[in-house]
């Protein structure tokens, strides 16, 4: 058995971050010492380092909390599955995320080439250009070398990224998983 802090410590997370997971229900209630310190054993232990990998995936807790709920079942092929179709995903987000960055660095590259530039008079104000606009861009898309990764539970292959967009698969079609 180990106490809250040894645990916290064995896993690499805080000991508010254990304390607030047990309050939102995705590790069980801890026993208590005689003394009332919380203990934990190894079944916890093997949870919460799930959970820690999970977050390390960039998953929220609420995904977690699903994905947990079909790991605690012992089925390993669900669990994977599961995880499979939410990557997916991860990986449309991240992708939006980085065309959107790429996009906006073009964007400040303008800017600066802007700003470098001599100014046309010595006094600042609207017109002198020292802070200029963002110019509109349009986005920037990923290369297509960088395909979807398809999956057997994901009719969208990814693609939309956004729950409740109703594309059909598990976790944005209306079949009760969000």
């Amino acid at each position: 058995m180990y106490r809250i802090g040894e645990l916290a410590e064995r896993v690499g997370v805080t000991t508010p971050t254990l304390r607030y997971y047990e309050d939102i229900g995705l590790l069980e209630s801890s026993q208590r010492s005689p003394a009332g310190y919380r203990l934990y054993d190894t079944t916890a232990e093997a949870r919460l380092r799930f959970i820690a990998r999970a977050k390390r995936l960039g998953l929220s807790l609420d995904e977690i909390r699903d994905l947990v709920q079909i790991w605690d079942g012992g089925n390993c092929s669900a669990t994977r599955a599961h995880l499979s179709h939410l990557v997916v995903h991860k990986i449309a987000e991240t992708r939006d995320h980085v065309e959107e960055l790429a996009t906006f660095e073009r964007q400040l590259e303008i800017v600066y080439e802007r700003v470098a530039e001599k100014a046309s008079s010595k006094t600042c104000g609207d017109e002198c250009g020292c802070v200029p606009e963002l110019p509109e861009k349009p986005k920037i898309a990923l290369t297509d070398e960088l395909q979807l990764i398809e999956s057997s539970e994901c009719s969208c292959g990814g693609a939309c990224g956004t729950a409740g967009c109703g594309c059909g698969c598990m976790c944005c079609g209306n079949t009760g998983m969000t």
